[in-house]
């Protein structure tokens, strides 16, 4: 199985400024959101790619040929990294949910009635190897909409991709060709 991760989702930090030759930009991604293998010495494969909208260019931070067979294989190498403490980790994110409901109570007055609920994730990184992630009363207003979509072809059911954090962790290791399960 490859520890390729082709789907990031990292914390990170970012600082950019103008220069007297363009710009610069740094980027600070916590070793507590990478995922790697315990070792004395680690060496990485990174790359960093810029797309400009409006031109269509594309920019790497490596050289990379259109024409060869691998784009990852071409990616730059972080070699002799040493002493990487991965740190704790431990995302906790709390979330109440409420509402507040009124309706006529028959006679004038309207009638109150008001439900408050608590919940949130927890992620925490066992070893380099292993992450729980749990969830309890999971709030997913956070989670962006699905899309529209016209049904007009009553023979396929309609796709909507999963969204939900908890569930996206990690399902890159389960990922086919083709999609085998319909749920």
């Amino acid at each position: 199985m490859s520890e390729t991760n082709l789907t990031p989702d990292y914390i990170f930090d970012s600082r950019g400024r103008l220069t007297d030759y363009g710009y610069e930009v740094e980027i600070h991604i916590p070793f507590e959101s990478i995922s790697y293998q315990a070792s004395d010495v680690q060496s990485w494969g990174i790359n960093v790619i810029r797309k400009v909208q409006h031109s269509g260019y594309t920019d790497t931070w490596t050289a990379a040929r259109r024409g060869a067979a691998s784009f990852l294989a071409q990616s730059g190498r972080l070699v002799d990294l040493r002493d990487l403490t991965r740190g704790m980790v431990v995302d906790f994110t709390p979330a109440v949910t409420a509402a507040l409901n009124g309706a006529p109570d028959g006679s004038d007055a309207w009638g109150y009635g008001s439900d408050a609920e608590m919940g949130g994730n927890l992620r925490w990184g066992v070893s380099a190897n292993l992450t729980l992630d749990a969830t309890v009363n999971p709030d997913f207003s956070h989670v962006e909409a699905d899309v529209g979509q016209v049904s007009s072809n009553e023979r396929f059911a309609l796709f909507l991709p999963e969204k939900r954090p908890f569930i996206l962790e990690g399902n890159d290791r389960f990922d086919a060709p083709n999609r085998l399960i319909y749920t």
